[in-house]
């Protein structure tokens, strides 16, 4: 049974899952409490919502022992909220509300997809984009799970990231990292390839891309890979930032966290330290957290770091 105790400014969740957690991320929907959703990655007990405030087991999904590689939250106008999960079959979804499996729409399994994410289209609501075995990134009405557009195509290989970036001038661009480690960029509405000045690329399989729109300053891009190379690019113009990070380990986990307005990239090692590098100069900042899997909440609401361990703990770190 999960035990939940009090730890310097947050909680840990003992045996929030019988072994490695992971992925797990927060999910922050309107009308909603804030959670922390867990999943251990080979399957074990399904995936688990907990209220991020205190700990508490809100639900276990149905029929979610489906080994998640990644997971992704939205909130469908007129509807209730899901959750989608990237799996070797495809992409399953949930009802959070209910805790209910949504039907298996055939467009969704496809291909198996490494990686999931959400993006917010005016004109069809929420979609889900994924990065696919296929060599291909895949978009879907998140609500109906029908295909959108034709797949992207341009990979040579299998794609294993896939992070969507908003620009200044609400212009949405979805970057993609595939296993020989090359970088993407895509018209999210046309699906045309954008090109850059310079070619963004890892130079080794990439196992994790996130973003973020800081309160000043451009959208930033980041990738990690198998070799523990870290890189940040400008989403606009493809310009890096800064020095390449070496890592000891490949990252099981990449998050960018805000906070008293300094931005800091979260990542996960191999050895359950979670490492806080700063944005700008790529130095390390803080490397006191422990976990094997990393998720971050930053809003003037909650501000908290999330891991998931080895050993099936989970801890929430909060930040005032």
């Amino acid at each position: 049974m999960p035990n939940i105790t009090p730890i310097p400014n947050g909680l840990k969740i003992s045996n929030a899952h019988p072994g490695t957690v992971w992925p797990i991320i927060f999910s922050k929907l309107p009308e909603r409490e804030i959670m922390v959703i867990s999943s251990q990655g080979s399957g074990g007990d399904g995936i688990r919502c907990w209220s991020a405030r205190n700990g508490n087991l809100i639900q276990i999904l149905q029929d979610s022992d489906v080994g998640a590689f990644s997971m992704a939250s939205a909130h469908i106008e007129s509807a209730d909220s899901i959750l989608a999960a990237a799996t070797e079959d495809g992409v399953y979804r949930w009802n959070l509300r209910t805790g209910e499996r949504l039907p298996d729409h055939p467009d969704l399994l496809a291909s198996a997809a490494w990686d999931v994410k959400t993006i917010s289209d005016r004109d069809r609501g929420t979609v889900l984009v994924a990065a696919c075995q296929d060599h291909m990134i895949r978009r879907w009405d998140a609500a109906s799970g029908e295909l959108i557009g034709e797949p992207f195509q341009g990979h040579r290989t299998s794609v294993k990231a896939v992070q969507p970036a908003i620009l200044r001038n609400g212009k949405n661009l979805i970057f993609s990292g595939d296993d020989n480690g090359d970088i993407l960029c895509w018209d999210y509405e046309s699906g045309s390839p954008i090109n850059f000045t310079h070619p963004i690329a890892l130079g080794s399989t990439i196992t994790g891309m996130s973003s973020i729109t800081p309160r000043r300053g451009d959208s930033i891009i980041s990738a990690v890979g198998v070799s523990g190379l870290l890189r940040r690019w400008n989403a606009s113009t493809g310009k890096e930032i800064g020095s390449a990070i070496q890592l000891p380990t490949a990252a099981p986990s990449l998050g960018f966290f805000e906070h008293g307005g300094n931005v800091r990239i979260v990542t996960s090692i191999d050895d359950e330290t979670i490492t806080q590098w700063d944005l700008e100069s790529g130095a390390l900042e803080d490397d006191s957290l422990t976990g094997i899997s990393a998720a971050t909440c930053s809003s003037d609401e909650f501000c908290a770091i999330a891991t998931g361990t080895f050993e099936g703990d989970i801890y929430i770190h909060n930040f005032k």
